[in-house]
């Protein structure tokens, strides 16, 4: 399962993914598909459509299982400045941190109870690469490799690039400021606040006005731009939006 054409290089940083997990997670899924096969397979009465029923429920149960032998087979390798991944595909990604000229962050992956997680996607020369790295192991150690390159998000249209761009209906960014149901409010105005037991980070002017979302769902998009408008401006925005 864990093979890889060429030998690993000496002192080279090599992620597997969470093959005991995923394991664990596809006998799971197997169990129930075995209970109704020996439901149907002792039961007399059964007829066509039960065979159907469960023939369908085993090539849902197959499918899932593609599913999770491709999470076990990827992994990162981190050689120095080169990287190496293979990806759920099967495909194998090469590149060098040198050559990785800006990052975005898509969707939000949403887990109970738990922080939420951004899609992190990478460009060399403008181009994206064609990996989501949300399902790749070693994940966070790129994060800390291409935080030392002091990286910024990747300006995708004409609108980002002059500094405009909508973070929901009624939020905008244009230039230093911030546009709310037309009322204009500098970033440099703004601040971030710890709030509550769980120190839920809340931006607001410096008389306590609350002037974004208190959580900062997918109901706001572009955060990696808005944390970089902010930042610019002179706003510490931590961990509460996602940036490289």
């Amino acid at each position: 399962m864990r093979r890889r054409k060429d030998p690993i290089p000496p002192g080279a940083e090599i992620y597997w993914g969470h093959r005991a997990s995923y394991a664990v997670l596809g006998w799971m899924l197997t169990l129930p598909a075995l209970v109704l096969a020996a439901i149907v397979w002792n039961d007399r009465r059964s007829g066509t459509g039960d065979w159907i029923a469960a023939a369908l429920f085993f090539l849902l149960t197959a499918g899932l299982w593609l599913i999770i032998v491709g999470l076990m087979r990827s992994y990162m390798l981190i050689d120095g400045d080169r990287v190496e991944l293979r990806v759920f595909s099967g495909k194998v990604i090469r590149f060098t941190l040198g050559e990785i000229t800006g990052y975005r962050f898509g969707p939000l992956l949403r887990r109970p109870l738990v922080r939420q997680y951004p899609t992190l996607l990478l460009y060399r020369n403008g181009e994206r690469l064609p990996a989501d790295f949300l399902q790749i192991p070693g994940r966070d150690r790129l994060r800390e490799l291409l935080r030392e390159l002091e990286l910024q998000p990747q300006l995708l249209t004409p609108e980002e690039r002059a500094g405009r761009f909508p973070l929901n209906r009624k939020l905008r960014i244009e230039g230093d400021t911030l546009i709310r149901k037309g009322e204009r409010i500098p970033l440099s105005e703004i601040e971030a606040r710890r709030e509550g037991d769980l120190e839920t980070v809340i931006f607001c002017r410096k008389n306590g006005e609350r002037v974004l979302p208190r959580f900062l769902n997918d109901s706001i998009v572009n955060k990696d731009l808005l944390a970089l408008a902010l930042e610019r401006n002179g706003v510490a925005v931590g961990d509460a939006l996602p940036r490289l």
